[in-house]
This record gives C-alpha cells, sequence and structure tokens, in this order.
C-alpha cells in the first residue's frame, strides 16, 4: 500500500515468523563443513551425525545429508 509517496508493507514478505530457524540451519550447514575439513578421520556421515543429533529437532529436520555432502566433500578435498 503507497502513502504518502511511501510503501507501507502491512504484512511480512518472509516465509519465516522469524530468521532464527533459518540462522541455526546455516550454522549446522557451516559446522559440517568445516569439521570436514579439518576431520580426515571420520566419513562425512559421521560428521553429519553427530552435528545433527548435537542440534535442535527442528533444524537437524530441516538438513538433508544428501543436500550438504557435495559441499561437505570440495571443502575435505580442498584441505
Amino acid at each position: 500500500m503507497i502513502l504518502d509517496n511511501k510503501i507501507v508493507l502491512k504484512q511480512n514478505h518472509s516465509y519465516h515468523e522469524t530468521h532464527t530457524s533459518e540462522i541455526d540451519k546455516l550454522k549446522l550447514v557451516e559446522t559440517c563443513r568445516k569439521r570436514a575439513a579439518e576431520t580426515d578421520t571420520e566419513t562425512l556421515r559421521q560428521i553429519f551425525d553427530e552435528e545433527t543429533r548435537n542440534s535442535s529437532t527442528a533444524v537437524s529436520e530441516a538438513v538433508s545429508y544428501v543436500d550438504i555432502q557435495s559441499s561437505m566433500y570440495k571443502r575435505r578435498r580442498l584441505q
């Protein structure tokens, strides 16, 4: 709605009620990637499983191993 030549939003334009869930999801993904780069002894699946066990249920359900497997592998390969 335009009021006095200014756009006024009446509702949020984001799909998330808060951005904390998205931020927590990105933190989980980044943690998995960092551990993959630092640790050669654990498999990528073991790293992912351990990190999702340590995070909240909502965040761990929002991230799948298949989605981040290739980025974890790339981080490990670059080290």
